[in-house]
């Protein structure tokens, strides 16, 4: 409920684009799922990958105190992509199981009670 400079009355606010996430069977959740958690990579994973933990290995490399953190920090070098590539297919297999169980859900849900 909203008020307008102390007017009580209820302002509803009609948004052109409804997207009901909410999936009505199993295949429903696993493409719903899918979308979501493919944004969610995009716009969480990747830029904090980006910015925040490939910057500090590439450091954590540079500022080796000695030849034997140097050589463990060596190990680190040109792993972006396959953190990228891996965090994906594990994300996609997460999305794609979480999505069935709420697909599930729903269509148990629904089943009458005899």
């Amino acid at each position: 409920m909203l008020y307008w400079n102390g007017c009580r009355k209820r302002i509803r606010a009609n948004f052109s684009l409804q997207v009901k996430m909410t999936p009505c069977n199993s295949k429903e959740g696993i493409v719903k799922g899918m979308i979501v958690g493919v944004a969610l990579w995009i716009l969480l994973f990747v830029p904090f990958a980006t910015f925040c933990i490939q910057p500090r290995l590439d450091t954590f490399a540079s500022s080796a105190h000695n030849q034997f953190i140097y050589n463990i920090a060596g190990h680190f070098n040109g792993l972006y992509p396959i953190t990228i590539g891996g965090s994906l297919v594990f994300h996609l297999i997460y999305v794609i199981l979480t999505g069935y169980v709420s697909g599930r859900m729903v269509e148990l849900r629904d089943i009458p009670k005899s």
